[in-house]
């Protein structure tokens, strides 16, 4: 009944006084509810829409324990704004360094996003590694991602397979067979 109603601070008095209702269904629905309330909450935070994420939430707000995690997350979400604006901006060593220090924004559409570009980066840099002059259009592909150091590997391997592949082939014109042992 007081479910229905939306009475989250009585319910939580309820909790206080009897911690075994924890475990009833009732709880449980309770629970789930808040949980997709959270995350819609997030998805709205994503989106910028700040205020209709303290609309839904704030049936919660009145409950100590619920109004805790709803600070949280929007302390979370305060620079969220900011990574939004460094990826249009194409500064996408500062926007990971953002997500890194943030963990919450690696669900974020924005954190989805930098990384299909990335795999677009890398699929457009590999149709040059068999080019003779593709390194500077593999390094011109890679600049933005300079400095960004989950992706060094990924570059330093990519331009390898391009040395690799480039002394091959001068090896073989060369007829020197012994450089590309």
């Amino acid at each position: 009944m007081l479910f229905k109603k939306k009475e989250f601070v009585t319910i939580e008095k309820y909790l206080e006084v009897n911690p075994l209702l924890v475990y009833t269904k009732v709880y449980q629905a309770i629970s789930l509810v808040w949980e997709q309330t959270l995350q819609k909450a997030k998805e709205y935070l994503d989106d910028g829409d700040k205020n209709s994420a303290l609309k839904l939430l704030s049936q919660y707000s009145k409950t100590s324990s619920k109004n805790k995690i709803i600070q949280e997350l929007f302390k979370e979400y305060e620079e969220f704004e900011k990574l939004n604006t460094l990826i249009r901006e194409n500064k996408i060593s500062l926007a990971y360094a953002l997500v890194h220090s943030n963990p919450i924004y690696l669900n974020s559409k924005g954190y989805k996003t930098l990384q299909n570009n990335w795999q677009k980066a890398l699929e457009s840099a590999n149709k040059y590694i068999t080019n003779i002059n593709g390194e500077a259009k593999i390094n011109k592909i890679f600049e933005p991602y300079r400095g960004v150091s989950e992706k060094t590997q990924d570059i330093q391997d990519l331009l390898l397979h391009h040395k690799v592949y480039k002394k091959f082939i001068d090896s073989t014109l060369k007829k020197d067979y012994k450089l590309a042992s």
